[in-house]
């Protein structure tokens, strides 16, 4: 392959089965880009050009490079990733910025004879390296040396001045490697192997973020850190935690969720603002003692509280205690003034008392045992969202709200021989900014009476009535909606249908009739809604327009519905 060109600056044979190439920059002088990637290439040869800057021969077949006769002398970036090299070639670049060599099959690698004085960013990650020696390199800032099979690091031969990014999960460590750095920022030391930790080890005075998950420590020690400001530990074994030694001024985020924790002691601190506990086996929190007034998040979810703890915190916008095995809650805006978001789901709440608070606006309540709810004595003027479905409510109380814009009561019980008492259409009347109405497997049906639902929210999208053994719905039982809402209702089999609409009005007797979602405004939009099948009917039409069609898409204005 040989190109001439004065003028060619970037050339791309990227995907192609070429099995050789040769590279002489007096034939192309201004080419700063080659592109040689996904080909066939066995070996790299010697390459020679004064203007190449980037070289790309990743996922290719190659075995070796030839590096003594290269000349180079602008290359910044090489990618030899996903080729087969077994060892690396002592690198000598005056230039080199960035060199990828990941996802090949090196077993060792030795930086002594390197020269490259300018690399910032090296790439050793998903090879079969076991073990890593002294590196020196007054420019390196970013390492990668996970998914390897690494046992050992020998930091003290390390110098290493810039460093800010060190990479080693997904290893075979046993312990945290003592480690001296005054640039590192990030350390990822998660999956693999510890078992234990020891922090003081680490001199390291601007770490911002450690990664210990996914390991097997089964406690953590006392940390001391003016830097640290995110620590990871989830997924491991650990049992217990000493926060009252803990001297860490700048920690933003503490993640122990996936561990064996059964009590949470009294906790200090003056900039944590994410809290993580999730999936472990707590019983009990000790809130009294806590003193974290910048907190926003705390996750409790998936653990064994049977009561909400009295939490007060002026900051704290979201808090999570879903899967658990509370029985009741007491709502007091007043203790947590800006919590924006509470999630209950998956309790054993039976009621829901009255619910105040003023900044509240998402309230998850779902699969709980819920069988009423008292929304005559809510106050929650900034509620957007809330979810009671798959609980055992009978009745439903009227509820205003000028916020809700989600309300999801599907798959409970209201039923009764009259849903108007039941089911007063009060409940969305009050809701100005409704959106979507959920209401499927509420047992609803089998008729639907005039003034069941009256919405009276311009932003109503979706009004979900499925599963609800619905065969009738007498004129007006849905009314406020409009021809951008859909409306989804599910036929039983068993059962005709009837629905009635202001303009439009659709009373098939339907064979393997499934779904009608959504009241189309003619024909045309019918075409995209509709999929009937064998239709057979009649209609009540004082006054109304009725489209109807057959399997095959195909749509009819008449007075009568017959079979196509």
């Amino acid at each position: 392959m040989a190109f001439n060109s004065s003028i060619l600056e970037i050339l791309n044979l990227h995907t192609n089965k070429i099995t050789k190439t040769e590279l002489d920059g007096s034939t192309t002088p201004n080419l700063w880009d080659l592109r040689l990637g996904d080909n066939l290439l066995t070996f790299v040869p010697v390459f020679k050009s004064d203007n190449l800057q980037l070289l790309g021969l990743q996922k290719n077949q190659i075995t070796r490079v030839e590096l003594d006769e290269w000349a180079t002398p602008r290359l910044r970036e090489m990618d030899l990733s996903n080729n087969l090299l077994t060892s690396i070639p002592a690198f000598r670049s005056d230039s080199l910025e960035k060199l990828i060599l990941e996802s090949n099959k090196v077993t060792s690698v030795e930086f002594d004879g390197w020269t490259t004085p300018k690399l910032r960013d090296l790439r050793l990650n998903d090879n079969l390296l076991s073990f890593v020696p002294a590196l020196k390199s007054d420019s390196i800032e970013i390492l990668g040396l996970h998914n390897n099979q690494i046992t050992s690091v020998e930091f003290d031969g390390w110098a290493t001045p810039r460093l800010r990014e060190l990479a080693l999960y997904n290893n075979l460590l046993t312990s945290v490697p003592a480690f001296k750095s005054d640039s590192l920022e990030i350390l990822f030391l998660h999956g693999n192997k510890i078992r234990s930790v020891e922090f003081y080890q680490l001199t390291t005075p601007n770490l911002k973020n450690i990664n210990l998950s996914e390991n097997l420590l089964t406690s953590v020690p006392a940390f001391k850190s003016d830097s640290l400001e995110r620590l990871v530990l989830h997924s491991n074994q650990i049992t217990s935690v000493e926060f009252k030694e803990w001297k860490t001024p700048k920690l933003r985020e503490l993640w122990l969720h996936n561990n064996s924790l059964t009590f949470l002691p009294a906790f200090s601190s003056n900039s944590l603002e994410v809290l993580n506990l999730h999936t472990n086996m707590i019983t009990s929190v000790q809130l009294d003692g806590w003193a974290t007034p910048r907190l926003k998040g705390l996750d409790l979810s998936v653990n064994l509280l049977t009561s909400v703890p009295a939490f007060k915190s002026d900051n704290l916008e979201v808090l999570f205690i879903r899967i658990n095995k509370i029985t009741s809650v007491e709502f007091d805006g007043r203790t947590t003034p800006n919590l924006k978001q509470l999630d209950l789901a998956n309790n054993l709440l039976t009621s829901v008392t009255a619910f105040k608070s003023d900044s509240r606006e998402i309230l998850g309540l779902q699969n709980n045992l819920i069988v009423n709810v008292e929304f005559n004595e809510w106050v929650a003027p900034r509620l957007r969202q809330l979810d009671l479905s798959n609980n055992s409510l009978t009745s439903v109380t009227a509820f205003k709200s000028d916020s809700l814009e989600i309300l999801g009561l599907q798959n409970n019980r209201i039923m009764s021989s009259n849903p108007l008492l039941k089911f007063p259409s009060t409940i969305v009347k009050g809701m100005k900014k409704l959106e979507k109405f959920l209401c499927q497997g509420a047992t609803l049906g089998p008729t639907l009476s005039s003034g069941f639902l009256e919405f009276q929210s311009n932003a109503l999208k979706l009004v979900d009535l499925r599963n609800n053994g619905i065969s009738r719905l007498e004129p007006g039982a849905i009314s406020g909606y409009y021809a951008k809402t859909f409306l989804s209702i599910r036929k039983e089999k068993d059962h005709s249908f009837e629905l009635w609409s202001s303009n439009v009005i659709i009373c098939p007797r339907l064979v393997g009739f499934d779904t009608i979602d959504h009241i189309p405004q003619g024909p045309a939009e019918m075409l995209h809604t509709f999929a009937f099948s064998h239709a057979a009917g009649h209609f009540h039409t004082p006054g109304h327009t009725v489209w109807y069609g057959n399997q095959n898409s195909t749509w009819s204005q008449s007075g009568t519905l017959s079979p196509h």
